[in-house]
């Protein structure tokens, strides 16, 4: 892995944090300045990770901490591979 770019982000600058999903991969893009932004691709293993990243991200923005309690998924592990994570 070589890492091809680096940016940094405020929080307060981005708005709409998003999974986009894509044939076989996904990525996390938001609004700065009214322009797409690419925040971080992922592959579809990590779909519900993404999705977690993007509630954690608006609940900073929104209450100034992230409050776990709102972003645990009481059925996701249970309707979930225990092997790969999938639903």
């Amino acid at each position: 892995f070589v890492e091809a770019r680096y940016e940094r982000f405020m929080l307060s600058e981005l708005e709409e944090i998003k999974v986009e999903q894509l044939i076989s991969t996904g990525r996390v893009t938001a609004l700065r300045d009214n322009e797409p932004v690419l925040i971080f691709n992922f592959s579809s293993t990590y779909k519900h990770d993404a999705g977690l990243f993007c509630r954690a991200a608006e609940s900073l923005k929104k209450d100034g901490k992230i409050d776990e309690e709102k972003l645990k998924d009481s059925d996701y592990e249970k309707n979930s591979c225990p092997k790969c994570g999938r639903r």
